[in-house]
């Protein structure tokens, strides 16, 4: 008896966990260098290049500019990073290993992480307008857990980050799932900013949020597989 209870007791526990995906809802996870929300003591970041001093990439794992929930996100351009103008005149990679674009932004974690997914809040700078909005727009990210210069140490994928509105308390624009293990994440520009047209190829974003799973979550993925054997052996 004591064997079919546990089953229904895990299967009923992980549909409240874990609706609609391996992972569940991501409401129910935990993020690197959380429970506050600036979260540089587990992450450092670095950048391509900067516009101006204060608007580093450390603004975008730092928590400047979030309210006091941690979802809005400022319109005030140093709480942001910020690429130098005409980064197109320098194409660049983080390193050997990683793809070349005109501005990158990498993220180095304390440890190796299972990142489950990270929500991106996009340049935002007030006043932005759209022809000459510095959003990033179309990119690569790549993820490693050593960070090496060997290209076949890294894995990525491209994809549309949705671009920030120009206005206070602007809510992340993208999620992104991952399900990978890392312990560096690079953002590589894969062309211009989605208001690019005067030729300055300026990128940046606001801020940049890694998800991984709570301990309970891992501790009910553990016990599932076991129910799962235990089922196997009966």
């Amino acid at each position: 008896m004591w064997k079919a209870t546990v089953v229904v007791m895990l299967a009923l526990f992980g549909l409240l966990i874990l609706p609609g995906s391996a992972w569940g809802a991501w409401a129910t996870l935990d993020f690197v260098g959380g429970p506050d929300f600036d979260t540089s003591d587990a992450i450092s970041a670095s950048a391509s290049g900067i516009e101006a001093s204060g608007r580093g990439p450390d603004n975008v794992v730092n928590g400047d500019g979030l309210d006091g929930a941690g979802l809005l996100h400022s319109g005030v351009k140093t709480d942001m990073w910020a690429s130098e103008n005409d980064a197109a005149s320098s194409m660049d990679s983080y390193n050997a290993g990683t793809t070349v674009g005109e501005a990158w932004i990498a993220f180095e974690f304390d440890q190796v992480y299972d990142l489950v997914g990270m929500w991106v809040w996009n340049y935002n700078r007030e006043y932005e307008v759209p022809l000459w909005q510095d959003s990033m727009k179309d990119v690569i990210i790549e993820y490693s857990t050593t960070g090496g210069t060997n290209p076949a140490e890294w894995n990525g994928f491209s994809t549309t980050l949705n671009p920030g509105a120009g206005a206070p308390g602007e809510a992340h624009e993208t999620e992104i799932a991952l399900g990978v293990s890392a312990r560096y994440v690079v953002i590589t520009s894969d062309g211009p900013s989605w208001g690019e047209s005067d030729g300055e190829g300026r990128y940046g974003l606001s801020e940049v949020r890694f998800f991984v799973p709570e301990p309970m979550t891992l501790a009910v993925l553990a016990l599932g597989s076991l129910a799962a054997l235990i089922r196997r052996r009966r």
